[in-house]
């Protein structure tokens, strides 16, 4: 049986990024410091020992491929209930921008009716608990500005650029 919290920690070629779980369940994805190492390949475990289940194997096999430069549809399931209707709302438009696409927090907010509400946007993207699989890097600031992220924006540049095939974008 696997342990009620385990955390994992895979390697990537933009630095460590940490899944953890509670209960079976993804609670969240952290970025740890950004440091480039192109000799990593995809995504491998660094620590930890993922949960002993379907969900959790092939999130790390998806990441994997993602991390290689493969547009990648995920499918693990996020529990969005502790979250309020906003947030959500926002976190699902986020998800529906295609991979290697951005959109700003101004049109996001203008798509959802609420055209005064691009901050609300970016206040929701700042405390989404699923980074990359709710790809909040692919949105922007006003006139496309490279702006917050909470992996910090070598992280956001490096996401952005490796959805684009190029080494350095911004």
């Amino acid at each position: 049986m696997a342990d009620p919290g385990a955390e994992i920690v895979l390697r990537t070629a933009f630095g460590p990024l940490n899944l953890v779980y509670e209960e079976k369940r993804l609670r969240e994805i952290r970025f740890e410091g950004y440091r480039r190492d192109p000799a990593v390949q995809g995504a491998q475990i660094e620590r930890g020992t993922p949960p002993d289940h379907q969900a959790a194997r092939s999130l790390i096999g998806e990441l994997s491929r993602y991390f290689s430069g493969v547009p990648t549809q995920f499918s693990t399931e996020l529990d969005f209930d502790p979250y309020t209707s906003f947030q959500q709302t926002v976190w699902r438009a986020a998800q529906a921008i295609p991979y290697g696409c951005t959109l700003t927090y101004g049109r996001i907010a203008s798509d959802l009716g609420r055209r005064d509400a691009a901050r609300a946007v970016g206040a929701a993207l700042g405390q989404n608990p699923f980074p990359i699989l709710i790809p909040c890097h692919r949105v922007l600031g006003a006139g496309g500005a490279l702006t917050g992220f909470a992996g910090g924006l070598e992280w956001k540049r490096a996401l952005l650029s490796l959805e684009n095939g190029q080494k350095e974008m911004f």
